[in-house]
């Protein structure tokens, strides 16, 4: 996915954590990698760690039902999207994949 650009739409503070909102809009060509891309607070211009990533609003593309998840275990933004089969649900994207039509900008919640 090679993560593209990642606008600061505001920061505050919640009690003892930073919050920052953000706009992810993935980069053009077919270049995401199975697992998902590094996504923490360098990105973010912020010292210490990210704790949490929650998408705001509707993240799914309504033409290609891409959507963003943040795995805590790796600290990557994973890309997941619907197969013709609904029944089975969201599965990871493939490797090499062009995601810039697919995820237009998602906005993320981020606690750090």
């Amino acid at each position: 996915m090679a993560l593209g650009t990642v606008t600061i739409v505001k920061r505050s503070v919640f009690g003892n954590m930073r919050v920052t909102i953000a706009d992810v809009n993935p980069s053009s060509g077919a270049n995401y990698t199975t697992g998902g891309e590094v996504f923490g607070a360098a990105q973010l211009g912020l010292t210490g760690q990210v704790v949490g990533v929650i998408p705001i609003g509707s993240p799914i593309d309504a033409t290609n039902k891409t959507v963003l998840q943040w795995n805590p275990a790796t600290g990557k933004l994973v890309a997941y999207n619907q197969t013709a089969n609904t029944d089975v649900g969201l599965i990871e994207a493939a490797s090499n994949t062009d995601l810039s039509g697919a995820a237009e900008k998602q906005r993320l919640l981020i606690l750090s």
